[in-house]
């Protein structure tokens, strides 16, 4: 009996540690942590072209290849310029960010939204998710 019982011990505390390990395992959720984060990461995949890291800065729910492309398409003659990045408030909230990033020589400028959605930023390009909760669309009675 005191044999099963340790077994059922050792087994739950083995499952107990799996879980608190997937549970805090630190996992890619995108975005950033912070805005200079997201805006500096921006700009790096800006540079180096890169699309996977441009959408991995997305919301997931996010529809954003083709803005994604668009800016890449628009970037692609200044990559080896130094591009600034300035950083403006939101006059009302301080979940939105506006990003200006400029080439030095003036020929490319790109204003960006980062927005806080729960405890990430993102940049909020493309087209985002209708709103589940819209009131349906009325239809004339004949």
């Amino acid at each position: 009996m005191r044999s099963r019982r340790g077994w059922f011990f050792a087994v739950a505390a083995v499952a107990a540690a799996l879980v608190a390990v997937v549970v805090l395992w630190p996992r890619d959720q995108g975005g950033g942590s912070s805005v200079e984060q997201v805006g500096r990461a921006y700009v790096d995949a800006l540079r180096a072209g890169d699309r996977e890291a441009l959408l991995r800065l997305v919301p997931p729910s996010f529809d954003a290849t083709a803005a994604v492309d668009e800016k890449l398409r628009a970037a692609a003659s200044v990559r080896d310029e130094q591009l600034s990045l300035n950083y403006e408030a939101h006059p009302v909230t301080p979940d939105i960010v506006i990003a200006h990033v400029r080439s030095a020589s003036g020929r490319f400028s790109d204003d960006i939204v980062i927005q806080r959605f729960g405890n990430r930023w993102y940049v909020a390009i493309g087209r985002a998710p209708e709103p589940s909760d819209a009131p349906p669309t009325a239809r004339p009675s004949l």
